[in-house]
């Protein structure tokens, strides 16, 4: 089954969710003075850097940890202490639109997306993937906002098995 493109997964959000993830100051890395413009639904409305990502964010994060809104913030914070570290964690060469995009696609980087690829490719496409997407997306934009700070004490990544060093969240260890 083909992936469900960005544009149409974009669409089925909320009206005016431009006015949502455009405001706040999120005083991290990934925080940016201009968020520019990168896809486009159509001229009169725009796909912003912040959407873009959010988006990926929130596929990776239905691959990962599918019912657990604690670790919806706790993956999106990884993803951001990342960003900080950036050329540190393998970032897709390849391909990306976002230097997000290239941390969540790098090699090795989420083994869920791995295992679960049909899933990011198309969050939609099982029962209640469309409401799950929707209630993790809401979480992923409010750390992208600033609005929840990060519940993992700097965690840089994550894992199921115990770790000594790490802070349980969820299913999964934060280290």
């Amino acid at each position: 089954m083909a992936g469900l493109p960005l544009v149409e997964t974009l669409q089925k959000l909320a009206k005016g969710f431009s006015n949502i993830i455009s405001g706040g100051g999120n005083p991290r890395a990934y925080d940016v003075e201009k968020d520019e413009v990168i896809e486009a639904y159509g001229p009169d409305r725009p796909v912003t850097k912040k959407e873009y990502d959010a988006d990926k964010i929130t596929r990776m994060i239905m691959t990962e940890a599918y019912g657990n809104s604690n670790e919806w913030e706790a993956m999106t914070n990884v993803i951001l202490n990342r960003f900080e570290d950036y050329k540190n964690y393998k970032p897709n060469k390849k391909g990306g639109k976002t230097k997000v995009e290239k941390l969540i696609t790098g090699e090795d980087q989420f083994k869920g997306l791995k295992d679960n690829k049909e899933r990011y490719d198309n969050p939609f496409g099982e029962t209640g993937g469309e409401e799950k997407y929707f209630d993790i997306h809401e979480v992923v934009t409010e750390v992208l906002e600033g609005n929840r700070g990060d519940n993992t004490g700097g965690a840089t990544f994550f894992r199921k098995k115990k770790n000594k060093k790490g802070k349980k969240i969820g299913d999964h260890w934060y280290y």
